[in-house]
């Protein structure tokens, strides 16, 4: 969680997207981590995002038996436009 804050702080995009589609939020979620998680959608990462297999963020979360992060996750797509 401390490299993704020094990253945002920084400017980093929240969104940006590796040559498979994963955006940093698919990662935090896979690893169950809650405070990045938490950061990224604060700095405006989008909870409805898919990898190039279709992946959701929810279903990593999900995937990763943390379930304060599925259901973090969760609400920001049900608060999602």
């Amino acid at each position: 969680a401390d490299a993704v804050r020094v990253l945002l702080d920084a400017g980093a995009n929240p969104n940006v997207r590796q040559s498979a589609g994963w955006t940093p939020l698919h990662a935090a979620a896979m690893n169950g981590d809650l405070t990045s998680v938490e950061l990224l959608l604060a700095a405006g990462a989008d909870p409805t995002a898919t990898n190039e297999e279709g992946r959701s963020v929810i279903d990593l979360a999900n995937e990763s038996g943390d379930d304060a992060t599925a259901d973090r996750i969760g609400s920001a797509i049900q608060a999602a436009p």
